[in-house]
C-alpha cells in the first residue's frame, strides 16, 4: 500500500439495507474514530455549528450504493 492508512469498507453485509462493516489499519496514526470523537467532544463545547454538521455527516448514507 505503502501509505500509512488502509480501509476495507463491505457495504449492505448479510444482505441488510445500511449494515456496514470496516476493518482499518493504521501505522503510527490514531484511528480517525477516536479522532472524531475528539473533535465532536470539543464541538459540543466550543462549536455548535460543527456539532450539527459532525451530527449530519453522520446520518448521510448515500455513499452507500444500496441506499442512494
Amino acid at each position: 500500500m505503502n501509505a500509512g492508512v488502509g480501509h476495507v469498507t463491505m457495504e449492505n453485509i448479510e444482505n441488510k439495507e445500511g449494515l456496514t462493516a470496516v476493518i482499518s489499519v493504521y501505522d503510527n496514526q490514531k484511528p480517525a474514530h477516536l479522532v472524531l470523537e475528539e473533535l465532536y467532544q470539543w464541538a459540543e463545547k466550543n462549536n455548535e455549528e460543527v456539532k450539527h454538521l459532525i451530527e449530519k455527516m453522520e446520518q448521510d448514507m448515500s455513499w452507500n450504493s444500496k441506499i442512494r
